[in-house]
Parts: structure tokens; C-alpha cells; sequence
């Protein structure tokens, strides 16, 4: 007589159960981890200005938060020491490496904290070199170093080069671009650039086009980012069909700093290249450009499986401004990742396009408690009355306590209480 019982206990018990493990699942993936990615660069003494790739960052110590690793090219300038010019190699760290990124800023419920730290030691000028403009006495002997049989000493004597900037030492450096050791042949290039300026691009094209070593060609897309030219656009353009990554992630970012309208179907058609570096760089370049006709190109990248491309694909729709890329900006909203549904979120409410309502009101209904308060902050940023009377039922049967208290505050924005 008593077996039903028995059964019917076993049951809710068993119910009672799947009901506990679906809470610790939900709370598992609503607590996620994330990864922050700096650059830190100290100076002794501090107050050093940084630049890196060229681009001015700052007074030392300074802090910057970066996407890709990679080559990076630092140069600390203060008035009274020596100007210091390197280049360092940023890794990734194992919990970085794809796939493993995703586990750990999604699946992992820990904060990573992905630092890099470079101190560097400034040498005072002498006090000859303070207290007078002209070439240093030895700047010859620099020059003769150029034909030392030893790679790393005519190395640092174009980065002696680079650093005076001497236009007497246009024609040494010049062959210097050509020397047998790849490693000497550029810093030559950034020497030749600082010393020619605006009449180093013909150099720097056909080292960027013609030079065997993956290195060298790099470091002439640099610096022709850095000399932030038009007439280098083409040249760029055509470096981005480059056989080897290393280069053509140059290109791409050489082309975001000059961010020209000419670069944008080439960056639109970069977004498809093989390697993440590549197509994390024409992504931001396309935002700078501004340029409407790759919205639907964007839009596209938002689902791509690389979680910074897709966060700098709504960087670049949100400066494009285009209420068309609105309804895949909502999409958005199932995203596992906060950054990119935080983003989005800010980019319809300043785009103020009420054609997403619609959409918006459907997403009150979505399966994901995120995909609900996102949708519900939206709708309280544009304000609109067809608005009221959805959030109010979405509100009365919200059990997530987050969403619930952000839809209150929409119906409060709009001028109504729930």
C-alpha cells in the first residue's frame, strides 16, 4: 500500500534534484571570467613620454590596454636623457592561446589578469649634448660603424641614426637599407624615415614590396604608418595579399592610423583573411574609415567564433553610425559576451533609431535573463511610448531579480512606474 508513496517521494526527490543542478548551471555561465589585457611601461626616471607603434600614449608610467599580441615597437623621449627606441614581443600567455581564450573568458568564473610589464632605464644626455643643437662630435664615427663586420653593432649605429636624425647621414643610411642582416636593415628604415620624412616613401614601398625577410617588410609598414601619408595607401593596399600574417597585419594597421576611404573594400575583404591579427585590425580600421558600405560586412563579423573581432566589430559599427546595422546590434544581445551586449547596447541607444523597437519588445520575451535587462535598458534609452505597456507584462512575470529591476527603471525613464 504504500509503494505509490514511495514512488511519488522518489520522483519530487529526482525533480527536486534536476531543478538544483539547472540553478548551478545558470549561476555558472552568469559568472563568467574575463581576461584584461594592459601593456604597463615605466620609465627610471618617470615622466618619460611613450609612444607605441609611433602613436603617442603618454607619460611613463602608463598603462594601456591592448587586443592582439604581437611585436609592438616602443620609444621613450625626455627632455635631458637619451631617447630609447625598442622593440619587444608581446605573448600570449597559454589561457590566450585559441581556443583556450574562449574557455577561459567565458567558461572559467575567474578574473585573468593578462599584464606585461617593461621598465626601462633612460641614460642622461652629457652635458654637450644638452647645452648645444648641432651633430654630436662622433656622429662620423657612428657612420664608419655602418661597415663594422659585427650586425649588432651596425644595428645600434642605425638606431643612433634614427635617434639624431642628422641629414648628413641621409646617403649611409640609405645603404644601410640594404644590408645583408634584416635586423640592421630595419632600423635603417625607421632611421631613413626620421631623417627624409615625407621623401623616405619611395624607399619604404619597395622595401615593403620587394624585401625578403618578413621582419623587414613589417617594419616598413610601420613606418609608413608612422609617416601617415596617402601617397602610401596603394602600396599598403597591395601588401595586404602578402604571403606571410606578420606583414600584412602591418598593412591593416598601417591602414587604420591613415584611415583613408580608398582602404575600405580592401579592409572589407581583410575581414575574411585566416589569421586574427589581420582581420581584428582592418575590423577597427573600417570603424575609423567611417565608411557605410561595410555595415553589412560588420554586421556579418558579429557572429564570427573570435570574441575581439566581434567587440571591434561593434566598436566600428557604433562609430559608423548607420541605423542599418540596428537589428544585428540586437542579435547581439544573446552574446555570452558582457563587453559586446554592453557596447551594442550603448550604440542603439545613441543611435536613437525607433525602428528597433519591434525587435527590442520581442527580445523582452528572450531565453537568457541578459538578453531581457539589455533589451529592457535600450527601450528606456529611446523612450518610446509603444514601449509602456510590454515592459509592463514583461515586468509582472520576470523571475531574474536583475532584469526585473532594470525594466522598472526603463518604465521609469519613459514616465511611467510599473
Amino acid at each position: 500500500m504504500r509503494r505509490p508513496l514511495v514512488v511519488s517521494r522518489r520522483k519530487s526527490a529526482e525533480k527536486h534534484f534536476s531543478v538544483f543542478c539547472l540553478s548551478l548551471t545558470v549561476a555558472f555561465f552568469l559568472t563568467t571570467g574575463c581576461v584584461e589585457r594592459t601593456i604597463v611601461i615605466e620609465s627610471e626616471p618617470p615622466g618619460a613620454t611613450v609612444w607605441i607603434n609611433e602613436q603617442r600614449l603618454g607619460i611613463a608610467p602608463v598603462t594601456h590596454e591592448f587586443i592582439t599580441h604581437g611585436r609592438y615597437k616602443f620609444r621613450l623621449e625626455k627632455k635631458g636623457f637619451r631617447e630609447l627606441t625598442v622593440r619587444e614581443s608581446v605573448k600570449a600567455p597559454i589561457y590566450q592561446w585559441i581556443p583556450l581564450d574562449f574557455v577561459f573568458e567565458y567558461l572559467v568564473p575567474i578574473h585573468f589578469e593578462d599584464r606585461h610589464l617593461f621598465r626601462y632605464r633612460l641614460t642622461p644626455q652629457p652635458p654637450a649634448e644638452r647645452l648645444t643643437i648641432e651633430v654630436p662630435a662622433d656622429v662620423k664615427e657612428t657612420v664608419a660603424q655602418l661597415q663594422h663586420p659585427d650586425p649588432e653593432k651596425r644595428r645600434l649605429a642605425c638606431i643612433a641614426l634614427a635617434r639624431w636624425r642628422d641629414p648628413t647621414t641621409a646617403e649611409a643610411v640609405l645603404t644601410a637599407t640594404h644590408d645583408p642582416d634584416p635586423r640592421v636593415r630595419a632600423m635603417a628604415l625607421e632611421a631613413w624615415r626620421g631623417i627624409q620624412g615625407e621623401k623616405a616613401l619611395e624607399r619604404l614601398l619597395e622595401a615593403l614590396h620587394h624585401d625578403s625577410v618578413p621582419l623587414v617588410r613589417w617594419q616598413a609598414a610601420i613606418e609608413l604608418e608612422a609617416l601617415g601619408n596617402p601617397n602610401a595607401v596603394p602600396g599598403l593596399i597591395e601588401a595586404l595579399k602578402d604571403r606571410e600574417a606578420l606583414v600584412r597585419t602591418g598593412a591593416a594597421e598601417a591602414l587604420k592610423g591613415i584611415a583613408d576611404p580608398r582602404s575600405a573594400q580592401p579592409l572589407i575583404r581583410s575581414l575574411r583573411d585566416r589569421d586574427t591579427a589581420v582581420r581584428r585590425a582592418a575590423t577597427e580600421g573600417l570603424g575609423k574609415i567611417g565608411d557605410r558600405t561595410a555595415v553589412p560586412a560588420l554586421t556579418r563579423v558579429l557572429r564570427h567564433h573570435d570574441f575581439q573581432t566581434r567587440r571591434k566589430a561593434v566598436e566600428a559599427l557604433a562609430k559608423i553610425k548607420d541605423p542599418a546595422s540596428g537589428p544585428a546590434l540586437v542579435r547581439t544581445f544573446t552574446d555570452w559576451d558582457p563587453k559586446i551586449r554592453s557596447m551594442a547596447t550603448e550604440a542603439l541607444i545613441g543611435f536613437g533609431d525607433e525602428r528597433v523597437v519591434p525587435l527590442l519588445i520581442r527580445r523582452l520575451g528572450g531565453l537568457k535573463p541578459w538578453t531581457r535587462w539589455h533589451a529592457a535598458q535600450v527601450l528606456g534609452g529611446l523612450k518610446n511610448p509603444r514601449a509602456i505597456e510590454p515592459l509592463k507584462r514583461a515586468h509582472r512575470r520576470e523571475p531574474n531579480e536583475t532584469a526585473r529591476d532594470i525594466m522598472a527603471q526603463a518604465l521609469q525613464s519613459i514616465g511611467e512606474r510599473p
